[in-house]
């Protein structure tokens, strides 16, 4: 009997029915207008919160989806200096099975450029392969930065960062984000993942570099850590090195990302030889995360969030759920070849000429019946087909209840001190814009910093699909542009994307602030610093502020 349309297609595995999840679906939806309501207005029977009520777990989730981004992935290479055992391209020694590298031109890369910024996309990710092996690398990168990217990233295993000053050339065109594949805190563990002896060094002499460049260049690094036998016992020490090059300022983290049943690890021996059970993993990560005093930028990446509840402590709190990003690719279409027409493809692909950049909805996932009733599925990828042929779904319990999650910070924002806590945050909202919570749920917009300096008063809400919004405030001065102008402020503010509600939280701004002075913002940040609400003197218990 055939599955009811509005629900996702059952299939089986070894016997077993498993659902495929809908992430296309799911995408559009998190991108769904946002519709501003006047103040005091109940949701329709439509609205997010239907019953009227927002409970401390509906904005838990909210902010859980507010997490996912949107990002163009693409690639100017396609071979590797590395061999590690688990590539997920089932790359070895340079080759994708067995057919030689076939990287493409500076030209087809900036076209996909080009395309993926006129789809409304600002994070641009240069992943595939190895990218410091692309001919046109720096090219690609000042082509992003020209075209308007906001975040230029690289997924690199950084052994060519330190040579012929390529670091320097990548931050000197755009690069702002890196993203290093570091699977060892030594020589002995780190060359031997990636069986190449010298690796390591390499890869030191590029972050040396790195640390001088980051005194004068804004760049945030991310350091990737696979979890499997070779350095499963050296999880403190991995987080040790990462501390050795990481500026808390900058928003840097360490993910210890659990080993995939895809590529590579496929191969005959390989997952027997290297990999391991969530659960075991998970358990001795959190033991190890408890021990180092629970670190927010310490990260557990690719497992679902259910395993981590399940082998946290009673009670304690876990850290931030992994919530992949909504991944734009290149669809793999030649030029030449005959376009897809738009109606043949997935609700969040754009189709453009001869490519299509495709949002990434991966059968290698699936998910049980539990699922439906976890309170995360909406931002869970599900689980790997090959490993529920291994090891079932007994793993997997649903989340009926989200422990206290331990966020890592953003970074950046400019000066001042970031106040990031949830309940203060919630307090200064609703002096600012008149929003409360459960205003603010509907809206899918959630609260994520204010920082407060000498000249300016910046607060950040983050929105479905990787949506950030930072509302500025400074002192009247006619000679700086601002959106719009009280009798005492200018008022502006910066988007990832624009939306015509952004013009309405700026007039709720005004008017509501329209005799203030800079003077009072600064008093309200100070109160919520201190958990009182803004304007009187009602502690943070008190005044129904918790998030």
């Amino acid at each position: 009997m055939n599955a009811p349309d509005d629900s996702p297609t059952p299939n089986a595995v070894d016997g077993r029915r498993y659902l495929q999840p809908k992430r296309a679906e799911r995408a559009e939806r998190l991108a769904s207008p946002f519709k501003i309501l006047p103040s005091g207005e109940a949701a329709g029977p439509q609205g997010d919160c239907a019953s009227g009520v927002t409970t401390s777990k509906d904005l838990q989730v909210a902010e859980l989806e507010a997490q996912a981004r949107n990002a163009l992935h693409l690639g100017v290479s396609d071979a590797c200096n590395n061999s590690c055992s688990f590539c997920l391209n089932a790359r070895v020694d340079g080759k994708i099975d067995g057919a030689a590298p076939r990287p493409p031109t500076l030209e087809e890369t900036q076209l996909v450029i080009d395309r993926g910024y006129a789809a409304g996309m600002r994070e641009c990710w240069f992943t595939v392969a190895e990218p410091t092996i692309g001919k046109h690398i720096v090219e690609a990168v000042a082509y992003a930065r020209e075209v308007g990217f906001e975040v230029i990233g690289m997924n690199t295993n950084g052994r060519r960062l330190g040579k012929k000053a390529l670091i320097d050339r990548l931050v000197d065109a755009g690069l702002n984000r890196l993203m290093l594949s570091m699977h060892g805190h030594s020589a002995a563990v780190h060359d031997y993942i990636v069986q190449r002896n010298g690796a390591y060094d390499q890869v030191i002499e590029g972050l040396e570099r790195l640390e001088q460049l980051r005194d004068s260049h804004d760049i945030q690094l991310h350091m990737l850590h696979v979890l499997c036998k070779p350095s499963y016992p050296h999880i403190a020490d991995m987080y040790a090195f990462f501390k050795r090059w990481a500026r808390p300022e900058k928003g840097d983290k360490l993910s210890y990302t659990c080993l995939k049943l895809l590529g590579s690890t496929l191969f005959d021996g390989v997952f027997d030889e290297l990999g391991m059970r969530y659960d075991e993993m998970v358990k001795e990560w959190l033991r190890v995360w408890y021990d180092l005093g629970r670190p927010p930028e310490m990260l557990l990446s690719e497992v679902p969030g259910c395993v981590v509840v399940a082998q946290a402590p009673p009670g304690g709190p876990i850290p931030t759920i992994d919530v992949p990003e909504h991944r734009f690719t290149r669809d793999g279409l030649e030029q030449g070849k005959t376009t897809p027409n738009a109606n043949d493809v997935q609700p969040m692909s754009v189709v453009l000429d001869e490519i299509a950049i495709t949002y990434d909805d991966d059968d290698n996932y699936c998910k049980h019946e539990g699922c439906k009733s976890c309170l995360v599925e909406s931002v869970c990828p599900g689980i790997m087909v090959e490993y529920v042929k291994r090891f079932g779904f007994g793993e997997f319990p649903p989340i009926l209840e989200l422990p206290e999650i331990v966020k890592p910070s953003h970074g950046g924002g400019g000066g001042g001190p970031l106040l990031d806590d949830p309940a203060r945050l919630g307090l200064l909202a609703s002096w600012l814009l008149g929003l409360g919570p459960a205003e603010l749920a509907r809206l899918r917009l959630v609260p994520t910093g204010a920082r407060l300096d000498d000249e300016r008063f910046a607060f950040t809400l983050d929105g479905p699909g990787g949506f950030s919004l930072s509302l500025f405030v400074e002192r009247r001065d006619d000679a700086k542009p601002a959106f719009g102008r009280t009798s005492r402020l200018n008022l502006s503010y910066k988007a990832s994307a624009e939306h015509g509600f952004i013009g309405q939280l700026l007039k709720r701004l005004a008017r509501a602030h329209r005799g203030d002075g800079f003077d009072d913002f600064a008093e309200a940040w100070g109160a919520a610093r201190d958990g009182r609400t803004p304007g009187g003197d009602a502690p943070l218990a008190a005044a129904g502020g918790a998030a």
